[in-house]
């Protein structure tokens, strides 16, 4: 009799241990899938400041090469700076 007793309390702390550890799984599980769906947002939204960046400095590049073009820079000296080619009697030669 008290050998079936102690069988029996030790089986209930096993299927208590047991739950307990199914639970702890199954509340792990959910908080890891909570922790995945926040990491998977953060990612959105860098890629979306990502791509948001990229279209920026391709709009800053295309703007730069705009405003270094050699024409430009023809036209701006000779309209605003009154600068002119020199001819080759204007030039002179150092020795």
């Amino acid at each position: 009799m008290i050998f079936l007793a102690k069988k029996s309390s030790t089986t209930i702390i096993a299927i208590f241990i047991l739950f307990a550890t199914i639970v702890c799984s199954g509340v792990s599980a959910c908080y890891v899938s909570f922790l995945i769906r926040q990491l998977h947002n953060e990612i959105k939204q860098e890629m979306d400041n990502k791509n948001k960046h990229q279209l920026i400095w391709s709009n800053l590049i295309l703007e730069y090469n705009s405003l270094t073009s050699i024409e430009r820079v023809q036209r701006i000296a000779t309209t605003k700076l009154n600068m002119i080619h020199p001819s080759f009697n204007n030039c002179q030669f150092l020795e």
